[in-house]
């Protein structure tokens, strides 16, 4: 019985959230994809204890691969949370594709951009959070800050990032939302934060209460994931953006996967007429190849690349290869710094992952308009790129 009520309790609340559009305050927005579900659980924990109920939280998972079940059974335990999935599994991690589906969804007047690794600490968060809008000059926006903790939880520092603020819910979509370009990590806030500054004419209010705290979980940070040069690339973007973005068009699709060509001929067991790529030295050759396949590539059609990277030994004893190990003994014997190198054998005996894997990373990025779909998969030795045509 108890279980059947909660189900009628969280039914009776999204009625109402759908049927009294500005019922809410706020609009508690989180993304996620493939996180630590146990954070996730104490995260959507500590909204549920707070004094404040006037509220929503709105989840999206954006193409989770191994823990999407599970985020899903999390969500399911409190009635306050709206559970949506896009069905973006092999794409690019875009936070602000996720922020922006979660916006235009939103009923609440006000946003509260967080993250599923941000937990409220105290139980009046959201109450001091509601105190300090009615403050505040029209339209307000309220920058939060949280603390950062080590691995065992201890509380460090106050986190000075812009990612966690409060917005008004339709200057944000007036704004155009966040910019999708910002794929990765990073720099979308600053760049939506500089915009609505400007947009405003107002510097915004940072809102860190001393009685009550937002804490950041602590996790590893893998940069290695980060494309050579991207982030600069991303600040350089940021930089020269031009101003009067587009309102935020509604609805913003949620993927499904029949919206998935790729995912669908994955799946099938006839590939035989897909048009198979492996990369190979040297490298410039290979993507040059690559590009032009795909641009002769018929629309619908597919490029496919399934392929392992691993060092390859050269057994060859060439004389300028026995030339190099004399004297590189010899200048490992008077403590000098600097070895020869064989060209020949660094140019033939290595196939760089990583540096297929960044090509593909910026082919993505800037021949999005002529790509239909695309699936994009790799770990330290092998790497899955599959990529349908548009129909321009």
């Amino acid at each position: 019985m108890h279980s059947y009520r909660g189900r009628t309790s969280q039914k009776a609340r999204k009625s109402k959230i759908v049927n009294q559009k500005m019922a809410i305050f706020f609009s508690i927005l989180v993304p996620f994809r493939d996180r630590d579900t146990e954070v996730l659980d104490k995260c959507l924990e500590s909204f549920s204890k707070q004094h404040f109920q006037d509220f929503e939280l709105l989840f999206l998972d954006y193409g989770s691969r191994h823990c999407a079940g599970q985020a899903r059974a999390i969500c399911a335990k409190y009635p306050f949370v709206r559970y949506f999935q896009s069905q973006t599994e092999g794409r690019l991690w875009c936070r602000a594709d996720t922020l922006n589906i979660l916006t235009v969804r939103a009923v609440g007047k006000y946003l509260m951009i967080t993250d599923a690794d941000i937990y409220l600490e105290s139980p009046q968060y959201l109450q001091l959070a509601y105190q300090e809008i009615q403050k505040q000059s029209n339209p307000p926006v309220l920058e939060l800050r949280c603390y950062t903790t080590n691995q065992v939880g201890k509380k460090l520092k106050l986190r000075t990032g812009r990612g966690i603020c409060i917005i008004e819910r339709e200057l944000l979509i007036a704004q155009g939302g966040y910019d999708t370009f910002f794929k990765q990590w990073g720099v979308e806030d600053n760049e939506l934060m500089a915009r609505l500054e400007k947009a405003t004419g107002t510097k915004f209010s940072i809102f860190a209460p001393k009685e009550a705290h937002l804490v950041h979980i602590w996790h590893p940070h893998d940069y290695s994931k980060m494309p050579r040069g991207w982030l600069d690339i991303l600040h350089k973007y940021a930089s020269e953006k031009l101003p009067n973005p587009t309102p935020l068009p509604a609805p913003f699709p949620l993927l499904a996967y029949q919206d998935r060509p790729v995912l669908q001929q994955i799946q099938t067991s006839n590939n035989e007429n897909i048009e198979k790529i492996t990369f190979a030295q040297p490298l410039a050759y290979s993507f040059n190849s690559f590009l032009g396949r795909f641009m002769a590539l018929e629309a619908g059609k597919c490029l496919c690349v399934v392929q392992s990277f691993d060092y390859y030994t050269d057994t060859r004893q060439t004389w300028g290869k026995r030339m190099t190990t004399f004297f590189n003994k010899i200048l490992a014997r008077v403590g000098f710094s600097y070895r020869f190198v064989d060209v020949q054998t660094a140019n033939d005996g290595f196939l760089s992952l990583l540096e297929v894997r960044d090509f593909l990373f910026y082919f993505i990025v800037y021949f999005e308009s002529q790509i239909l779909d695309y699936y994009f998969d790799y770990d330290t030795k092998n790497l899955t790129f599959w990529v349908c045509k548009k129909n321009l």
